[in-house]
């Protein structure tokens, strides 16, 4: 007997979504502005507090602040993943950049519904496994290719 509903089936987070697709390039104007994102501002509700997002200048930013944020994409840090540092950014905001210690979900909408991968993604089916992988993470430059490759439940789009 399959633990999920008849309709539902298993995917790979990558082939239901875009995982860090958009990043500032070394080449980025200096005078580029946008408002910044860090890990210590994310916890497991979210942003904690808006007013601390930073608006910088890309020559003036740490090297760190590379990963954008698109409209519905869900940021999960990457450093200390028992913390469980997660966001939602459903507001569409121009320039936002976070840090490159996240990984941005940028949910393909035909395929899986962002609240819902959002909610996936922060329940403990899916969080534990974000601390089981920490060693595998630590050891590969690449955390993406670990983090995408991770099986998770969602209902089709």
């Amino acid at each position: 007997m399959s633990r999920l509903p008849k309709d539902w089936k298993c995917d790979r987070l990558k082939d239901v979504s875009a995982i860090n697709a958009a990043s500032l390039p070394a080449d980025t104007n200096p005078d580029y502005e946008f408002d910044y994102l860090e890990i210590s501002n994310v916890d497991y509700f979210g942003i904690v507090d808006p007013k601390a997002i930073e608006r910088l200048r890309y020559e003036d930013a740490p090297s760190r602040a590379r990963r954008r944020v698109l409209r519905n994409c869900t940021m999960i840090s990457s450093v200390r993943p028992n913390l469980q540092a997660v966001a939602f950014a459903n507001n569409g905001r121009k320039d936002f950049v976070c840090s490159t210690g996240f990984n941005v979900v940028q949910p393909l909408e035909h395929k899986l519904f962002p609240k819902f991968g959002f909610y996936s993604l922060i329940s403990g089916n899916y969080s534990g496994r974000f601390c089981r992988v920490r060693q595998e993470w630590m050891t590969i430059e690449g955390t993406a290719e670990v983090f995408e490759d991770r099986e998770a439940m969602f209902a089709e789009g």
